[in-house]
């Protein structure tokens, strides 16, 4: 708030929700006939400790090369920054904006914005604009701008095996119970076909094909498996093989395995048949897909 206010923006508030507050400028002066742009974008992150990977404070920017590193650098405080700093040099060289602007940055993006429905209902006059920016997606390369024009949406969820009453000792009883564990993966070792196809049954009935016009377009921006390899830190490119790198990551629904839970997992040995076992499970849905 403190910045947008540095920068030339109006009626900046801090407004208050049943969880994080929303920060909230604007910049009117354009005029009744110019567009506005309401500009969207979260302060909150991910949780992060240094275990995580990281050699410094993830809380501490530092700059290495040119770069800054911090948490939430790019998801989302430098791009709602960038914007910020965007409207300061233009008031500060043009004394004015092309266009009527609002920005709206809240802190709860990262658990599913669970207030973000009631305040949108409460400030609908507020925020009315002809286009909404969201402002939480990056470029493909410093030299080569991106326009994004559809994000996927996500549904999270839990699955938990129970098998016996009681963690078992494997030396009496291994053999004879299906091991939760081993239950579990051969689960979620079902949920793809060696193609990387999703095989649980109606995932895909109302997923929007892609057109021959968007996979023309898409493939303009496509990276090479060699590209994909290096920024990943992988050997080979997984996934349908149907589809190109940039369908897949946009255009297509995943369903990803995000931690599995269950048994010892201390130092040493303990021969322990665990009682239960839990997969956290996301998927990134697209246009249609009901969660």
């Amino acid at each position: 708030a403190d910045n947008m206010q540095r920068a030339g923006f109006e009626n900046v508030a801090v407004m208050p929700t049943a969880g994080h507050p929303v920060v909230y400028g604007d910049w009117l002066h354009a005029g009744d006939d110019a567009p506005t742009v309401l500009v969207y974008g979260h302060y909150d992150v991910q949780p992060a400790v240094k275990a995580d990977g990281w050699d410094q404070d993830p809380f501490e920017p530092v700059e290495r090369d040119g770069k800054l590193y911090a948490r939430g650098s790019t998801d989302d405080k430098g791009q709602m920054f960038i914007h910020v700093k965007a409207v300061e040099a233009l008031l500060h060289t043009e004394g004015k904006l092309p266009v009527n602007v609002k920005l709206m940055v809240e802190g709860e993006e990262e658990i599913g914005s669970p207030n973000l429905n009631d305040f949108l209902v409460e400030h609908r006059e507020k925020l009315a604009a002809d286009v909404c920016v969201i402002s939480d997606t990056s470029i493909l390369a410093e030299d080569q701008p991106s326009i994004i024009y559809a994000l996927r949406g996500l549904v999270a969820l839990e699955v938990e095996v129970q098998g016996p009453a009681n963690d078992l000792h494997s030396g009496i009883f291994g053999g004879t119970v299906h091991n939760p564990l081993q239950a579990l993966s051969e689960i979620i070792a079902k949920l793809h076909d060696d193609n990387g196809t999703i095989t649980v049954p109606g995932f895909y009935d109302s997923v929007v094909p892609l057109t021959d016009q968007e996979r023309e377009e898409l493939k303009k921006t496509d990276s090479t498996p060699e590209q994909w390899a290096r920024l990943t830190g992988t050997s080979r490119v997984w996934g349908e093989s149907e589809y190109t790198i940039r369908e897949r990551v946009g255009a297509r629904p995943t369903l990803e395995i995000n931690g599995m839970i269950g048994g010892f997992t201390g130092e040493g040995i303990k021969t322990v048949l665990p009682a239960k076992a839990t997969a956290k499970i996301t998927c990134r849905l697209v246009a249609d897909q009901d969660p």
